[in-house]
């Protein structure tokens, strides 16, 4: 009786044990699968702590550079930045480019030069030419001033006299000419300079008809009056 049934439960214990194989195949299958999709879940969650923590100190490092000292003082502010140069501006005194600046606007004239000039502004200058000897002017009398016509007669006596000393001096001002012309041609000096004095000699004669002609003029209104 007890050997057949030994032989009666061998079946019943073989398929218990093939269930508990294929149990135990389906839960590693199971968990492996788990596994394989566990690492980018877990990977994605550290990805989302670091940035909340770099968040996370950014915030704090931003607070801190507002939050002031121990002490109450705030922070300093940074230095500004300046260019340095190795070339400064050396110290100079306004008195010496102003001593230049009138040393270089005063003229430089010799003793010399400056004795002709005052000479020349009181005197006139020696080198004019002389166109006749001039008289002092006559200064109106009583009898000048007595009366319109009386003072007419003045001036018209006194601006004869002027044109007489211009024609009389004209002769000897176109023989000096004269003389030029021809020590110029003597030399061969250019024809437009020697052209140019006798241009000039020529207008001192038309002058000097002239102011004879109106001097001679002024003569016969004065004899009249």
């Amino acid at each position: 009786m007890k050997p057949k049934l030994r032989f009666a439960l061998m079946p019943n214990v073989s398929m218990v044990l093939v269930s508990l194989v294929l149990t135990s195949l389906v839960l590693i299958t199971a968990w492996l699968l788990a596994s394989d999709h566990a690492p980018p879940q877990a990977a994605a969650g550290n990805s989302q702590a670091k940035d909340k923590a770099v968040e996370k100190v950014a915030v704090e490092e931003v607070a801190v550079k507002d939050v002031p000292l121990s002490n109450g003082a705030a922070y300093p502010p940074a230095p500004a930045i300046t260019a340095v140069t190795s070339e400064e501006p050396a110290a100079t005194d306004d008195k010496v480019p102003q001593q230049l600046f009138d040393q270089e606007a005063r003229p430089r004239v010799s003793e010399q030069d400056a004795i002709s000039l005052r000479g020349a502004l009181i005197g006139g200058d020696p080198r004019a030419p002389k166109i006749g000897k001039s008289a002092e002017p006559q200064l109106p009398t009583q009898e000048d001033l007595a009366s319109p016509a009386a003072y007419q007669a003045y001036t018209g006596r006194s601006r004869t006299e002027l044109l007489q000393s211009f024609a009389a001096a004209v002769p000897a001002k176109v023989s000096m000419l004269e003389a030029a012309i021809a020590k110029a041609e003597a030399e061969g000096l250019p024809p437009a300079e020697i052209a140019f004095a006798r241009a000039k000699i020529a207008a001192l004669l038309a002058m000097q008809q002239q102011t004879q002609a109106e001097a001679a003029l002024l003569q016969q209104q004065n004899a009249g009056q």
